[in-house]
Formats: structure tokens, sequence, C-alpha cells
């Protein structure tokens, strides 16, 4: 825990920042180099999926702090605000479910969400709302261990299944509180979890084993994963369907993980206006070369908008030992290649630490290869 003290000097440090960046700032925004159609900004509005023990702490926020964040993201080029609306526990004073709410959000102190969302509107930001659905709630799956996946040696996992019984009530929960008390935003963002594509509890069992007539454990890694995907699309449908019950949404996202990647033949049952955000975070050369550009050819093939994020965080590229220089490079590569695969939207992580100095180069090193050639195929 973070004294006070630490709070306002993080707070007076990252103000500082906010004017270098400021005084740094080019006159070309990233969008108009790279003829994107939308530049997005994906910020954890609390802690999000982070853990004090990842570092580096994130800071205090107040709603002064919120503003000059999201007009400094303006003056990089954001089209989009992306604020994630949850996590591990929840950074906004839910009534739904008042045990799980963060407590030392530092991002959030005393500042409603709403102020936030309706300062980017203010600056003519689209606003995309992101929620983690099954994954990242480890509070609650501590808790509730009854809705959680379970591993092949019965122990458990923190993540939910939507197979269980009860499971969905937390996600559909969330889902129903935020996009019903929030208001004057454009669209949602849904995350997989994060997590291993299997899971062993005594539904996953019984279902696989109805539908298939082959034991889940007996069955090939491959026929799991492709089980595990079937069962998060048909929430997927299902939290789709509540949400637009629930608010008109002029945008509708969802983020793969590694584990969709192989199976693209099953996004066939998701709704034709749902559009994917594919992120990726390797910057080797190889990769680069290779099986990044794989992925984008095959997601592209789907026939949806597609959306691509690169992190602006070194802490999880690969290699994680990454210069700093070099790196931004490679994301600018990475947006560069995208972009040859004509995808026009562009999403970065920002995540609950936001390092300028990590944005201005990347935004240098994008107007420096922009119609370059030099990583097209």
């Amino acid at each position: 825990m973070h004294s006070q003290g630490n709070f306002r000097r993080g707070r007076r440090a990252l103000i500082v920042l906010f004017f270098i960046g400021a005084s740094l700032a080019y006159g070309l925004g990233p969008n108009e180099g790279q003829n994107l159609k939308r530049v997005g900004y994906y910020v954890f509005i609390g802690k999000g999926d982070y853990k004090d023990e990842f570092g580096p702490k994130t800071p205090s926020f107040s709603l002064a702090d919120w503003t000059k964040l999201i007009d400094y993201l303006k003056s990089r080029g954001a089209t989009t605000f992306i604020p994630l609306m949850t996590g591990h526990r929840l950074p906004y004073p839910s009534r739904a479910f008042p045990d799980y709410v963060e407590t030392d959000a530092n991002t959030a102190q005393g500042v409603d969400p709403q102020l936030i969302i309706d300062h980017a509107k203010e600056r003519r930001l689209e606003v995309i709302l992101a929620l983690t659905t099954t994954g990242h709630c480890n509070s609650y799956v501590q808790d509730h261990p009854e809705h959680g996946i379970v591993n092949e040696d019965g122990s458990p996992r923190n993540a939910l299944c939507p197979n269980r019984t009860g499971a969905q009530g937390y996600p559909l929960g969330v889902l129903e509180e935020v996009l019903t008390r929030y208001r004057n935003y454009d669209g949602l963002l849904i995350h997989p979890p994060e997590t291993r594509p299997e899971c062993f509890c005594p539904e996953c069992r019984t279902i696989y084993k109805q539908t298939t007539g082959t034991d889940y454990a007996a069955a090939n890694p491959r026929d799991r994963r492709r089980f595990f995907i079937q069962s998060y699309f048909r929430f997927v449908n299902e939290l789709l369907r509540r949400a637009d019950r629930l608010a008109p949404l002029r945008v509708k996202l969802m983020f793969n993980c590694h584990w969709l990647d192989d199976d693209l033949d099953l996004f066939g049952v998701l709704p034709k206006d749902l559009a994917i955000f594919y992120w990726d975070y390797n910057l080797n050369d190889d990769y680069l070369q290779g099986r990044f550009q794989d992925n984008l050819r095959r997601y592209t093939r789907l026939g949806r908008p597609i959306w691509f994020m690169p992190s602006t965080i070194p802490r999880w590229w690969t290699p994680a030992d990454a210069a700093l220089e070099w790196g931004c490079r490679q994301v600018a590569r990475q947006v560069e290649i995208a972009r040859s695969h004509q995808i026009e939207n562009v999403g970065f992580f920002v995540g609950a630490y936001l390092q300028p100095g990590s944005i201005e180069l990347i935004t240098s090193a994008m107007k420096s290869t922009a119609g370059s050639g030099r990583t097209r195929e």
C-alpha cells in the first residue's frame, strides 16, 4: 500500500510528464500520418488486471489529472478513448457488487467515471467502455469458487466458467450496471479471459459428454480448446443480446486472445456487427514478418472490422528486455504492417500508468515510417 505522500509525489510527477509531453507535441497526429480511421487509447480507470507486485505502482488521479490525460491523448492524435470499467475489482461505486469495489483504486479516488466520460466527449472523442467479462475478476472468483474454472487436478483457477450454474450472474450484472449507470458513451469492448482454454468443472464434463459422446478428460487438447471457445461464444451472444436491450451501441468490439487465433472458423456464430480487436505485443523481427502477418491475414478474412492494438508499455513487449527506442520503433512497424493489411483502426494499450515517453517516441516513429513501404510484404 502506498503512503499518501507517495500518492502526491506520483501525481505531481505524472503531471510534470504531461507538460513535458505537451511541450514535445508535434502538429501532426499519428492518425493523419498513417491515414487511420481511428486511433484509440485503452486506459484503466482503476488497476484493471494489474497487481501491485507487477509495478509500476498505479498513481493517484484527480479529475484534473484525468482531464490532462484525455487532453494529452487528444493532442497525440486520439479519436477514441477506451476506459476499462472492470478488472480484478470494480473501479466504480457498484451497488450490485459492493464487496468487489476497489478500495485502493488510485486512478479513481473520489472521481465519478461519468465526469471522465463526459470530458472525453467534450473533446470530441469516441468513448468505448471496456469490460473484462469472465476473466480478470480474481476477487469475485476467490469468494465463489463454485463459479470458477477448474484445473485437471481439481484446483480452482481465477476465471469464471460460463457453463457453471450461476457463473454468468456476475459479468452480466456488471454489464447491466455499467450500461445503465453511465451514459454518453458510443460502444462496448469485451475482453475474453486470458487463461488456459480448458475447464474440467462438472458442468463442462457433462455438456461435453452429452454433445460429443466422448469423455472430456480423454479428449485431445485441440478439441477441448474448441469446446472452450464455443462455450465462451455462447456467453458472448447472450451478453451482446443483453447489451442491445440496455443501450444503443454504435460500436461493438471483442478482443482476441491467443487461444482464439487458430480456430477462426468458429467466429461465424458471433453477431456480424461485432468487430475484432487483435492485440499482439511480440516485436521480434522474425515474428513480425511471419506469424504476425499470418494472423493479420486470417483475421482480416473474417469479413469484420478489425482493430489492432500494440502496447506502449515496455514491460509487456517481447522481448521483455527491449530497449525503449528500439521497442517504440518496432511498435511503429507493427502499425505500418497492420496498415499494409488494410487495418484502419488502431488502439494503443496504456493500462493503469501512462508513459508519455513511449507515446512520444512511437508517434515520432510512426510519422517517419508512414508510407515508407519498408515494412510491407
